[in-house]
């Protein structure tokens, strides 16, 4: 059974000019001691034409199967096709490059739209290294380089932030798959920041698992801004404190252990909240209580 796969962009959507494709005719002529050669590749919507060499009056064409959606015709000078071992090699090698560019369109695509994020994301490796970090993360690092910015957290002592972040990373891989990590941090700086740390899916691939962080910076204490946003919701006396839980990032479990009522209720609880803040997960919920921090006067 093959691998599943998202599709962001189907394989005819990145044929843009590009240096490895030329490279590839250039040595399938010298492979074929054609004198010139052509390659069309021809897509639903578009048409893309490479050429090495002069044209000749004669000339043999010979069509390949590519991906779905995507049809190649490569066309050589002389009237004898080339050498089908040459012709298959070609066909594979001109495919992977294909597939390669789509998803380097992909990489783009997924990069801009981070970079777009209103929060910093991160994303940590097993090893607890950063593999990707958008803009605002990338300035998090930068002040973080400049200033060590260190954190209190909890009952320990005040460490470095990424040293946090890569310690709880590391922590959210041993537990494997189960409920985001969330908490609340008070910085160096005098900023606050609520993370938000997710075990991504992984196929066993070169990087192994993988956490990405979410950190929006908040304005205004945590029970403040809390009171503010229940009161803006009409949340009941229960309800507020199961958000205010839920902020120090305990699940349902914790939750329930907390109140001293059973997870069945916390659920039904966390429904209503859900209902009274349009939001409909744990997620949405923590993000609309940070936007409306960030309204909050400190």
């Amino acid at each position: 059974m093959e691998d599943a796969r998202t599709i962001i962009l189907p394989p005819e959507a990145a044929m843009g000019d590009d240096l490895g494709l030329r490279q590839m005719l250039e040595f399938f002529a010298e492979c074929t001691g054609t004198r010139w050669t052509e390659l069309a590749i021809r897509t639903r919507d578009q048409e893309r034409l490479i050429t090495v060499g002069k044209p000749t009056a004669t000339s043999v064409s010979v069509e390949m199967t590519l991906d779905e959606g995507i049809a190649a015709v490569v066309t050589l000078a002389g009237e004898t096709p080339p050498n089908e071992r040459v012709l298959g090699l070609f066909a594979a090698n001109l495919g992977r490059e294909l597939e390669r560019l789509r998803l380097l369109a992909e990489s783009e695509l997924l990069q801009s739209a981070a970079n777009s994020a209103d929060a910093a994301l991160l994303i940590f490796g097993a090893s607890g290294n950063i593999l990707f970090a958008n803009h605002r993360a990338d300035a998090l690092i930068s002040k973080q380089t400049e200033n060590e910015l260190t954190v209190g957290w909890k009952t320990q002592h005040p460490q470095p932030l990424f040293r946090l972040l890569c310690a709880k990373a590391a922590d959210v891989i041993d537990a494997g798959p189960g409920e985001p990590w969330r908490d609340w941090v008070e910085v160096s700086d005098g900023s606050e920041l609520t993370i938000e740390m997710v075990l991504l899916e992984s196929d066993g691939g070169e990087f192994g698992p993988s956490v990405m962080a979410i950190l929006r910076e908040v304005a205004g204490p945590p029970d403040q801004r809390v009171d503010e946003f229940a009161a803006l919701h009409q949340l009941s006396p229960r309800e507020q404190e199961v958000l205010r839980l839920l902020v120090q990032g305990h699940d349902t479990a914790g939750l329930a252990e907390r109140l001293g009522i059973s997870p069945h209720t916390i659920r039904d609880h966390l429904k209503n909240v859900f209902r009274k803040t349009s939001t409909r997960s744990r997620s949405e919920l923590l993000s609309a209580l940070a936007g409306a921090g960030n309204h909050v006067p400190g």
